[in-house]
């Protein structure tokens, strides 16, 4: 998340500017109007991400970018079009498969009825069995081909209530439900393990819900997902809608049933719900409390993530809210409100791998949040941070415009609580507007400075683990270690305002020199060289100067060395003087067949293999890895619908080697005078490149010029102060000291017991030392360690100064007594604070991290 300067938002109790410790009071609170209540020690369950999911949002691969994808986390569901239909030219769920699998992405359903090139869809041409059967068959054996086969979901009919010709009028009820059996079976023969989803109403219609639902029981017919549309107007009615469906399944399929619901289209039409994080919280709170997934609607071009996307790579207000809720991980928590329909709606959920709990909520201008049970989580306290994101600007013409991006969130306040129960009273909020608390352990005294993007808030997987601690020299109340680890992973989801050079700056610690990977969009980046800061608690920073494509970029940092702590990263824009331009309509370029210049942009590139646009002299200072950016503009679409639009592709091949061809896809610009941009990864040679666009089997998109510019490189790296004037680290030191003196002369040999004494008394020496050098402090540690590991037992009498050899009878078990008796000391302190807090087994593991 990018932080910006606090918007003006009151949290009026919550002493939200770190003026000191919020002391919590623990009487209750009278419940207010709109009032939320999160009880830490009541879980519901796991959470789902049901409310994920996209109708047509995904239109060719590629289209939206990988990237926006990605940044949600957790995909659930994608609806799209049935394969080889007539009905869009786009959005095909086979062809978008690929994509959307390797993003994460959970069901693929397939409304199949767009086969049909009409909508509404069209009369059958002859009977269901003569025209719509054989193209059932076909989509069946085509899912059946693909690598996803078990991901999808197959959608036989869709508002058949309303837009259906066949199906729309009261007394064709019953033939509905003849045609479901008939698609049902057909689907079943060709795939018995298929997934079939239905009857997908437009509105929930609960006499013929339960009518379809007693005709499928008696004809073994029963839907696999159950599904129907929450639209214009839907919020107040949701749950109802649930709770009826489920006592029908009660009643027709017994109490022990619990079918799959999705409600895959889901916000009312026009799309001003769609740029609404505060509206869209209404949906995500009752679709995840109710453990159904949903799907958000298609009501303009696909490919934008219905309005979470724009310009393909650039976020609106909306894909913050979900790459928010996507974060949340582990077990939802209780959420009590006033009302449950009520304006101000939050979900709530704790993951005891970070130990964090993030809190989802918006609806409304005011409210009353309360946390309770703190203590079993946070027995010594917790910080919290609240951030916001706005609603932004929908299209204004849906076929022509895009809406608009978002500046991103934004810090509302942080502060630190003690006690059982804290109590917030939230004002001046914006009900379009959607807030994300993040509570951890620890505590900090001083605001978290603008600009940072803070580790242990960002997105962390395999080995990588927050760790919290107070008055560290760190950002915020805590760090990210263990990228030692083989997956060990923290990204970092940041806005460029702009396409080109930006400063990283890495915050971190090592004691000594270390290496870690810096990825952009998943892809290597730099391998940073960090020198060592001097100890585990001194901190230093590397800079690279990268170059990220405009709107959503995803930054990780991976694959490091031991003993890696990192604190933050910060992004600053950074001059751009190293980019090069380089024009289409330039004389140096090569045109080759139809491809021609018009004014400033060269047009008619593609359509057959001759027609090509080849830019040549593209200087290349170095060998290495370059960032190729397209300025290009096209707005084609089909049946003279604006609506239909078509993406573009191009080929492009460096220095005419086809092993280094790259597929392209060029989003559509909605207009022939709009230019976007696109940015791909290449490698250059030193000196002189050439870099060819074609497209043997279609248009490319018109192109105004490209920009290259090397992709990154460190630019600086130092600990903040002198790793050879820092303290050393004397921890283990003083460790093994102490363990050194807990040994008793009785029971080893003189010579033996008199070699530990002198390492001791120079480890002392060291430990005294002010000035000793962390080599000086490793060196006491070991030197000591030999010393303990080479007492000698007497046996029989021996003391050590005779010949007799018997170096073999080296340890006792009292030698050791000092290790254990360190042990057991630890664990009896960390039992009684664990004990009282009555949470032994978890938070005891997290102690032993």
């Amino acid at each position: 998340m990018k932080l910006k300067l606090c918007k003006s938002v009151a949290l009026a109790s919550a002493v939200a500017l770190l003026g000191g410790s919020m002391a919590v009071a623990t009487p209750a609170v009278a419940a207010s109007a709109n009032s939320v209540t999160v009880d830490l020690n009541a879980t519901t369950g796991e959470i789902t991400h049901g409310a994920t999911g996209f109708l047509y949002g995904l239109a060719d691969d590629g289209v939206p970018s990988d990237t926006l994808l990605n940044g949600l986390t957790s995909l659930h569901t994608t609806v799209g079009r049935a394969p080889g239909g007539a009905q869009h030219p786009n959005g095909d769920a086979i062809a978008t498969a690929d994509q959307w699998k390797r993003n994460g992405g959970g069901d693929i359903q397939i409304y199949m009825k767009d086969y049909y090139s009409q909508w509404g869809y069209e009369a059958y041409s002859g009977s269901m069995e003569e025209d719509y059967v054989p193209k059932i068959e076909q989509m069946v054996n085509a899912v059946n081909e693909s690598p996803y086969a078990q991901s999808f979901v197959y959608v036989p009919f869709n508002e058949p209530d309303y837009n259906d010709a066949n199906y729309n009028k009261s007394d064709k009820f019953d033939a509905l439900l003849e045609d479901w059996d008939t698609a049902y079976r057909t689907i079943k023969t060709l795939d018995p393990d298929a997934r079939i989803a239905g009857l997908n109403f437009a509105v929930y219609d609960s006499a013929k819900y339960e009518a379809f639902l007693k005709h499928a029981v008696e004809n073994d017919t029963v839907p696999d997902i159950v599904t129907w549309h929450e639209l214009d107007g839907a919020i107040p009615r949701i749950y109802e809608d649930i709770e009826n469906w489920r006592a029908l399944e009660d009643e027709y399929l017994g109490v022990d049933s619990d079918l799959p619901i999705s409600i895959n289209e889901y916000a009312k039409s026009g799309g001003d719900e769609q740029v609404q994080p505060g509206t869209l919280v209404q949906y995500i709170s009752r679709f995840e409390t109710a453990g159904v997934s949903a799907a958000l609607p298609y009501w303009y071009p696909a490919g934008d993530l219905d309005w979470l996307a724009t310009h393909n790579n650039q976020a609106t207000g909306s894909w913050w809210l979900y790459s928010w809720y996507g974060q949340m991980k582990g077990q939802l928590l209780e959420v009590a409100m006033t009302d449950r329909d009520q304006s101000m709606q939050a979900l709530a959920a704790y993951d005891e791998s970070t130990r964090q709990t993030r809190v989802l909520f918006g609806g409304d201008t005011s409210s009353t949040l309360t946390l309770n049970g703190l203590s079993s989580r946070y027995a010594d306290g917790a910080h919290v941070t609240v951030y916001g994101v706005d609603a932004t600007a929908k299209a204004s013409n849906a076929t022509k415009d895009v809406p608009e991006a978002s500046d991103g969130p934004y810090r509302v306040a942080e502060y630190n609580i003690s006690g059982d129960d804290a109590t917030l009273e939230l004002s001046g909020l914006n009900r379009y507007s959607a807030y994300y608390a993040i509570v951890t352990p620890g505590r900090t005294a001083d605001e978290t400075a603008s600009g940072l993007y803070e580790a242990e808030y960002a997105r962390v997987s395999g080995e990588a683990t927050p760790m919290y601690e107070d008055g560290s020299d760190i950002s915020g109340v805590g760090y990210v270690q263990g990228y030692d680890g083989a997956d060990a992973d923290t990204a970092f989801f940041v806005t460029a305002e702009k396409d080109g050079y930006y400063d990283l700056s890495v915050r971190y610690s090592s004691a000594s020199d270390a290496r870690i990977v810096l990825k952009l969009n998943r892809q290597d980046a730099v391998e940073l060289e960090l020198p060592g800061t001097g100890g585990s608690d001194a901190w230093g920073t590397a800079v690279a100067r990268v170059y990220m494509p405009l709107g959503i970029n995803q930054v990780d940092l991976t694959g490091g060395t031991y003993g890696i702590k990192v604190d933050s990263l910060e992004v600053l824009a950074a001059d751009d003087d190293a980019v090069r331009t380089y024009e289409a309509e330039s004389g140096y370029n090569d045109l080759e067949g139809a491809a021609r210049v018009e004014g400033n942009i060269v047009s008619y590139i593609g359509n057959g293999e001759g027609n090509t646009l080849r830019f040549n002299n593209i200087e290349a200072a170095e060998e290495g890895d370059y960032t190729i950016t397209f300025a290009y503009a096209h707005n084609e679409y089909t049946n003279d619908n604006e609506f239909q639009i078509v993406n573009r592709w191009a080929d492009v091949t460096v220095n005419d080697d086809s092993s280094t061809t790259q597929r392209v896809v060029f989003a559509n610009t909605r207009d022939w005078n709009d230019f976007w941009t696109t940015s791909i990864r290449v490698c250059l040679k030193e000196g002189s490149n050439t870099v060819m666009v074609g497209n043997a089997t279609g248009y490319a998109p018109n192109l105004d010029y490209i920009t290259v510019a090397k992709t990154a490189a460190q630019t600086s790296a130092k600990p903040d102060a002198d790793p050879g004037t820092q303290p050393a680290d004397k921890a283990e030191l003083n460790k093994v000291i102490e363990q050194a003196k807990r040994i008793d002369a009785d029971g080893y040999t003189s010579e033996s017991y008199a070699a530990l004494k002198d390492s001791l008394t120079k480890a002392e020496a060291i430990l005294a030392k002010d000035d000793a050098s962390q080599d000086e402090v490793d060196a006491a540690v070991a030197a000591l360690r030999d010393g303990i590991g080479g007492l000698k037992e007497i046996v029989s009498g021996y003391d050590g100064q005779s010949g007799s050899d018997t170096s073999d009878l080296e340890r006792d078990d009292r030698r050791n007594l000092g290790d254990t008796g360190t042990a057991v000391a630890g664990i009896l302190s960390v039992a009684v604070v664990l004990i009282a807090s009555g949470t032994v087994m978890l938070l005891w593991r997290k102690r032993s991290v």
